[in-house]
């Protein structure tokens, strides 16, 4: 009968061995489950001598030998993902062959959501405005707003600065104020003045991959239930299961899933176990199967 895993700790169940005999299982080869920058096979266009996307690698496990293979294939260091640093520290202490799945290619799709601030109206919204480029860099950038006469008002985002802006129609309406950062949507009506204020860009960054992502499907071999077909894997490494983590009771829930779904698959194989560090941190098996959950 397995045992309840409730909290951290060392825990070490024992099985009934049968005749099966009890074989020495190294560790050399690992499966990282994560985001990366790319998740593609390339070839050089003739015509052009640009690299070109010849079939897609999202969400299927790839053999990868060393590290410049995973960066033709899978894009090299990016902000937001955890996964490559640990390929890289894989290869540059002694790892041998390891298999790579990528659940989300940042620049092929990857969910990357832009920096964004809602300006308040006396009564419901004035406007929004949005960072033009994705991700976490536009976070923090100051926007005020100055009213400055019945029907107008003053506009700065960060050194920039448009006056004479209204929301009654015409070319002075907000909605045509051009900016190089942000853009302004969301416009509401000719009384929905905005109020005076200082306002940061905030949001802005990779979207945290849900359970299901992570779990995928055995059937269609995808996330960790796509590596169960690979009989070699002895180490499953999942680095960007905390990015996003935010504390919240969705997050926690997630990351327990997710973790429960890797213990799941090494008890198929294992022995005993360990489960240490933060509560939804990190496990590990000491069987032929070991599991990692963590942040580099």
């Amino acid at each position: 009968m397995a045992l309840s895993y409730a909290s951290p700790g060392v825990y070490i169940e024992e099985v009934e061995p049968g005749t099966k005999p009890i074989e020495a299982v190294g560790t050399s080869m690992a499966a990282f489950v994560g985001i990366t920058n790319q998740a593609s096979l390339k070839a050089y266009n003739a015509a052009t001598g640009e690299r070109v996307v010849m079939e897609s690698c999202l969400n299927k496990p790839m053999l990868v030998t060393n590290w410049s293979q995973f960066v033709d294939t899978f894009g090299n260091f990016t902000p937001g993902a955890f996964l490559p640093d640990a390929v890289y520290g894989y290869f540059a202490n002694g790892g041998a062959a390891c298999y790579v799945t990528s659940i989300m290619a940042l620049e092929e799709g990857g969910k990357v959501k832009a920096a964004e601030a809602t300006i308040p109206a006396a009564k419901g919204t004035s406007f929004k405005v949005v960072a033009k480029i994705p991700g976490s860099q536009s976070n923090d950038i100051v926007v005020k707003t100055k009213v400055t006469g019945e029907d107008t008002f003053t506009l700065s985002v960060g050194s920039e600065t448009l006056e004479g802006l209204t929301l009654k129609k015409g070319d002075t309406n907000v909605s045509n104020a051009k900016f190089e950062s942000v853009t302004i949507s969301e416009v509401g009506g000719a009384n929905a003045m905005p109020v005076e204020g200082i306002y940061l860009l905030s949001g802005g960054g990779i979207q945290p991959l849900s359970a299901a992502e992570f779990i995928g499907d055995a059937a269609a071999r995808t996330g960790l239930r796509g590596l169960e077909a690979v009989d070699d894997i002895r180490l499953v490494l999942c680095p960007d299961l905390m990015a996003g983590y935010d504390g919240s009771p969705e997050a926690r829930e997630r990351v327990k899933m997710v973790q429960t779904e890797m213990i799941a698959q090494c008890e198929k194989n294992a022995l005993s176990f360990h489960s240490f560090g933060h509560p939804a941190r990190s496990v590990s098996t000491t069987g032929e199967r070991m599991a990692y959950v963590c942040q580099f």
